[in-house]
């Protein structure tokens, strides 16, 4: 294949692979605790065999490197006793469907109890302290700002009492040992995992807010931009591509020509 038509399509198909993560990032907009994605585009060196200079040597295709924006997305007050966020940096923890053994993280504090008691974040048991966090039927329960999970208890005098049943595990690891998963779902890479023996240690200092959620931090117009300037990148992929396959075909005739 021509060197120009190799490299236009090659550059095309890497900016296919943008517009699919800015499409992800734009549907997920309105996801709770989603953090959006970005690439970064490297230029990697093409190697001539040849001892002389040449043209190819100084262009190279381009290579994505998918990563996260780990900023805060803006709160939403819901007033709903079981949306909880936290305060600055930090994560919750909660089960990863597949191992009950393998921890997942998220922002995503929106809490729920299901059929069997467990108390839910995004369609995932919660981790608390001592394992999976079970709710007792019929209690009400309210959350602190430590990540106490509270029982109010009311006798029949109507007077209340609160126990604390479980504490909520919240975590702080570095965001750069983080791979993305699904549905808002973060995990350690394994080199990190192995340094903790496969669990993060509980952070003390995480405070959360109740009645609150981290909404999405993705930028709306930013994400539409780039739409825009992907589209039109494209098209002049597309248009090299063109202009290249006539200059050819116009060669090959006047090769024929004098022959």
């Amino acid at each position: 294949m021509d060197y120009i038509t190799r490299q236009a399509m090659t550059h095309a198909n890497k900016i296919l692979d943008q517009q699919e993560i800015i499409a992800n990032n734009l549907a997920n907009i309105s996801t709770i605790g989603f953090k959006e994605q970005l690439t970064d585009q490297l230029l990697s060196p093409i190697k001539n065999s040849s001892t002389t200079y040449k043209y190819d040597q100084y262009y190279s295709s381009h290579n994505s490197y998918p990563y996260s924006n780990f900023s805060s997305g803006f709160l939403k007050h819901t007033n709903r006793n079981l949306d909880l966020s936290i305060i600055g940096n930090g994560w919750f923890v909660i089960q990863d469907n597949s191992s009950k053994n393998k921890e997942g993280y998220t922002r995503n504090g929106k809490c729920n109890i299901d059929n069997n008691g467990l108390l839910m974040m995004n369609n995932h048991p919660v981790i608390g302290r001592l394992g999976v966090i079970k709710i007792p039927k019929n209690k009400n329960i309210y959350i602190s700002s430590n990540g106490n999970v509270n029982i109010i208890h009311q006798d029949k005098n109507h007077k209340e009492s609160i126990s604390v049943i479980e504490r909520l595990k919240l975590v702080n690891p570095n965001t750069q040992n983080m791979t993305r998963g699904q549905n808002s779902i973060f995990y350690l890479n394994e080199l990190e995992l192995n340094k903790w023996n496969n669990k993060l240690p509980h952070d003390n200092t995480i405070k959360l807010s109740s009645g609150v959620l981290e909404e999405s931090n993705v930028n709306l117009n930013e994400n539409l931009i780039n739409t825009i300037l992907n589209e039109r990148n494209f098209a002049i992929e597309m248009k090299i591509i063109s202009n290249n396959n006539d200059n050819i075909q116009h060669a090959n005739q006047l090769l024929n020509i004098n022959y």
